[in-house]
């Protein structure tokens, strides 16, 4: 990308015993790179911002991440801001994993699940509609075609930077993008209808906004976001986990999840989405994480 074009640029230290693997493979999911690119520990990654293509540069050592920030057009709202806070999304520094590991690292009934260390991070999006619409292409289907229709909903929406990759969109462009034309790259009816209602709640929305470790704001998105058509618990706890390292939803209803258990718990029969929300619920305030260590242990 041309030079003249950076727009922001700053470095954030990394805490001890940060992991970058937490954090890179979740942008690799898509082995095309439409979207986003993983080259050693450098993610190249592009959005719709303001309604404007940015590519953001992440370049990770061993104690800290330079953050690059590429757009043509002149800032608007709080640039530097907006993106401080998105790099530290980003990189899981927002998440109060060490009050975890204080209350829970000993847990005789984790430490399988520690056998790594107790350092997971989430990998988050840039942007909260980012992750409440994944959350949207991804319920009841597998990883790999949830990817293989995110790969599509990208490109039909169609900006790119000046270095070729695909912005993922935002509210206003993948409301411009027909019921027709979801249905005709194979998203089904429903969940394409669901898409559109999810774009008409979050332009009226300041959803970057909001803060992942307040309660109260968390729970009052989670009620409107439920209100939607379309939109289950599991959409919600997942887009709010991905959007702002919200540790204490709920995803009893991942069918990895309870795979995982099974396999901790070494039971002949199938976990029940009753059984793995009443043992996940004496992790209140960590569920969410409690989750994630459950799909390392299994590579989910």
């Amino acid at each position: 990308m041309n030079q003249s074009s950076i727009r922001g640029e700053f470095t954030l230290p990394l805490p001890e015993h940060y992991r970058i693997s937490d954090i890179l493979p979740y942008h690799e999911r898509d082995r095309s790179a439409l979207s986003e690119e993983v080259t050693g520990s450098t993610l190249r990654k592009a959005i719709l911002w303001q309604h404007s293509p940015v590519e953001i540069q992440l370049n990770f050592s061993d104690d800290l991440v330079h953050a690059v920030i590429y757009c043509n057009d002149p800032p608007q709202y709080d640039w530097n801001g907006f993106f401080s806070r998105c790099i530290q999304r980003m990189c899981g520094l927002t998440q109060p994993i060490d009050l975890f590991r204080d209350q829970w690292g000993q847990h005789e009934e984790l430490q399988p699940l520690f056998d790594t260390g107790t350092h997971l991070r989430f990998a988050l999006t840039p942007t909260v509609f980012e992750a409440l619409s994944w959350a949207v292409v991804s319920q009841q289907i597998s990883v790999k075609a949830a990817v293989q229709l995110r790969h599509r909903m990208i490109k039909v929406c169609s900006v790119t930077t000046e270095s070729g990759l695909y912005c993922y969109p935002d509210a206003k462009r993948l409301s411009q993008v027909t019921l027709e034309d979801l249905l005709a790259i194979g998203f089904p009816k429903a969940k394409a209808e669901t898409l559109h209602r999810l774009c008409d709640f979050a332009l009226d929305q300041d959803l970057d906004e909001l803060d992942g470790n307040n309660e109260h704001h968390m729970y009052d998105l989670s009620q409107r976001l439920l209100a939607i058509k379309g939109i289950g618990h599991w959409t919600v706890n997942y887009g709010l986990l991905r959007g702002y390292g919200y540790l204490d939803g709920s995803l009893h209803g991942d069918i990895a999840l309870r795979r995982a258990l099974q396999i901790l718990w070494q039971h002949p029969d199938d976990i029940t989405d009753k059984q793995a929300e009443a043992w996940l619920s004496q992790f209140t305030p960590w569920r969410a994480l409690v989750a994630a260590y459950l799909w390392q242990y299994t590579g989910a």
